[in-house]
């Protein structure tokens, strides 16, 4: 039976027993509503026939018509409560109750007789008379009927309570029975559920944290429940695309990882190589203007500076180029850094630009990091100089700080320059993407690329912050490494 179904099952069961349960108890409540109705008939019974003995006595002992008014009161309660029992009762009770109402015609006759008898007012019969021997009679026939009755009444209440113990005895063996049908069948289903559902749950998620550990190895049963047959299948098939797309991928990461390694090679072997006819150029260019400069003219001149010019920029790419190509390919291992001596060793690289523009560098409390310093070194230099270099007409003012968090070391570069426009703030982190012409902001587009680089070859990222016209915020998120104190 699939899972499914055992649900179905269980919640028909459910519903079948409460049902059953409800009908009982509606049953039960008109039942018991019955047996208390009758209940209440006979003790309302059993108490006017208790009244009218003690009336009797009263009355036979002081004769009044207080007296007698009480019980012509309370002979009519008890006739409504036999007329009440003669409706409800059925068999051998209906009979008892009509036997009792005979007898309490027969005691409404002996007290009238008493009350004809009566003598007048302030009058007692005389001891030994015909008259009071006869009332005598009277009273004593009349309380032996109303005990009689009074015992009856109280028999069928006996029997009233016991019908009503049985009935609740029975009704609640019947519910319990119900439940424990119940708790049975749930009990058969849960443990049914359990070795379908839940054991085969388990292998499924430790195979799971196998795969997830790099074994591709493992392999489900699917002969068992029919929902988790189906979904062994799935996973099996999930780990063999899996480990047939792994191999795909490792066998395109070596591919890619060749490439990138001769990629590497060729830049800085065609960089490094390319050097050396540019200092030649730059050279002869040099020797020409210093033996022929009186007679290649003004226009030769400028031809030459132009010239001159154009080299040295192409060698600030060059070397830029080596530079960046030289990042992932460094072999200096990540260390705990103290970013504060980082950037101490960085104004003091940049002091003649710090000197010249006046800029202001502060820094807070700056933590320590796992990497490589002289990536590191290059990485705040560069960010720096850019912060000189994308000045307003006010010095520079570049404050350093850092916040730490749960899973980061966030370290912030913030500047009061030019900023930059926030539809170019994921340009600028694009090689050889510049926002301004050369004549006005020297470089090559190349800085900030290399800061990319840097910050993804120590497992973070690199974010700008800027609305365009008051300074950026450059944002340095480091991955936290729990065995590398903050601080």
């Amino acid at each position: 039976m699939s899972i499914r179904n055992k649900l179905l099952l269980l919640l028909a069961l459910l519903v079948a027993v409460t049902a059953g349960n409800f009908a009982v108890l509606q049953w039960s409540n008109r039942d018991l509503r019955e047996l208390v109705e009758d209940a209440r008939i006979s003790n309302e019974l059993i108490v006017s026939l208790a009244s009218l003995r003690y009336l009797t006595l009263e009355y036979v002992q002081r004769p009044s018509e207080r007296t007698r008014a009480q019980w012509a009161k309370r002979y009519e309660a008890a006739e409504r409560r036999l007329e009440e029992a003669h409706q409800v009762s059925a068999g051998a009770d209906r009979l008892a109750v009509e036997g009792m109402r005979q007898n309490l015609v027969y005691l409404g006759q002996f007290f009238r007789e008493i009350t004809d008898d009566a003598p007048a007012a302030g009058a007692e019969f005389e001891a030994g008379s015909p008259a009071r021997e006869h009332r005598d009679r009277l009273t004593r026939q009349m309380l032996a009927r109303v005990q009689d009755m009074i015992s009856e009444g109280q028999r069928l209440m006996r029997k009233n309570h016991e019908s009503t113990a049985s009935f609740v005895e029975r009704r609640l063996s019947l519910i319990l029975v119900s439940e424990l049908f119940l708790i049975i069948s749930i009990v058969l289903l849960v443990i049914s559920i359990f070795y379908s559902v839940l054991q085969p749950l388990d292998r499924l998620v430790v195979s799971a944290r196998k795969v997830a550990d790099g074994d591709l190895s493992v392999k489900l049963p699917v002969h068992s429940a029919a929902e988790f047959g189906q979904i062994n299948a799935t996973f099996n098939d999930m780990v063999e695309k899996l480990e047939s797309s792994i191999r795909e991928l490792q066998t395109a990461n070596t591919a890619l990882l060749n490439s990138n390694q001769d990629l590497s090679r060729f830049a800085y072997v065609a960089s490094h190589d390319l050097q050396t006819p540019l200092r030649s150029i730059a050279g002869f260019l040099q020797l020409l203007e210093a033996d022929y400069g009186q007679a290649i003219g003004t226009e030769g001149h400028e031809w030459l500076r132009r010239a001159l010019q154009s080299t040295s920029i192409l060698q600030e790419i060059i070397s830029d180029l080596l530079a960046y190509s030289r990042i992932d390919s460094a072999t200096e291992p990540l260390e705990p850094v103290p970013l504060e001596p980082v950037v101490q060793s960085v104004m003091v690289l940049l002091d003649a630009p710090i000197r010249e523009s006046g800029a202001r560098i502060e820094t807070g409390e700056l933590p320590t990091v796992s990497g490589d310093r002289a990536q590191l070194v290059q990485l705040f230099q560069n960010l720096i100089n850019n912060a000189i270099k994308f000045r307003c007409d006010a010095p520079p003012v570049v404050r350093i700080g850092s916040t730490l968090t749960a899973d980061t070391v966030q370290v912030s570069v913030a500047d009061n320059g030019i900023g930059i426009a926030p539809q170019f703030q994921d340009k600028v982190f694009e090689i050889f993407q510049r926002l301004h012409k050369q004549s006005k902001y020297p470089g090559n587009g190349i800085g900030l690329t290399v800061c990319q680089r840097i910050m993804q070859r120590h497992g973070g990222r690199i974010a700008v912050q800027s609305d365009g016209k008051n300074g950026s915020t450059f944002l340095l998120d480091f991955p936290r490494d729990p065995a590398v104190p903050s601080t």
